[in-house]
């Protein structure tokens, strides 16, 4: 029975994903989602909450943060990295999604298909403007665990 129940979940899966593959958001708020179902020790997942963050903040947030990181091609990293964060502080209040936003915007940017020469391409056109609207999205969400550095802190 728990075969069948995986077989008919990857079917379903590769239904879905055929239909979706060519749909930026889609895409960015299935991964954001699927990564907050798989259990990791000492962070949320479905069943394992914290006392102020649930696995539905995470998926709100995933839902929040698609569109923005979708137009990274039009609007710019920069500008795709920082209304993410907007829009996932908005929707959740805390750090939900940051390193995942950080990582998808320049993937978004890449024309399709993705590939590492379209990616460098995306990351040798960043400009000064993309780097203070990268550093404002940051302290904006103030990420734990990041420490303090005399010069150029982010905390």
């Amino acid at each position: 029975m728990q075969r069948e129940r995986i077989f008919l979940a990857a079917m379903t899966f590769d239904t879905w994903w055929s239909e979706l593959a060519d749909d930026a958001a889609a895409c960015i708020t299935a991964a954001c989602t699927l990564e907050v179902w798989a259990a990791k020790p000492g962070n949320v997942s479905p069943g394992q909450p914290f006392d102020d963050l649930t696995a539905g903040d995470f998926v709100r947030s995933a839902i929040a943060i698609a569109e923005p990181l979708a137009r990274a091609a039009s609007i710019g990293v920069g500008r795709a990295i920082l209304e993410a964060a907007s829009a996932m502080q908005q929707v959740a209040g805390t750090n939900t999604h940051l390193g995942s936003i950080l990582l998808l915007a320049p993937l978004a940017a890449a024309s399709s298909p993705v590939s590492p020469s379209s990616i460098a391409r995306v990351l040798a056109r960043l400009t000064p403007e993309d780097s203070a609207s990268v550093f404002e999205a940051i302290r904006r969400i103030r990420p734990g665990g990041l420490g303090r550095v005399a010069r150029y802190d982010v905390a």
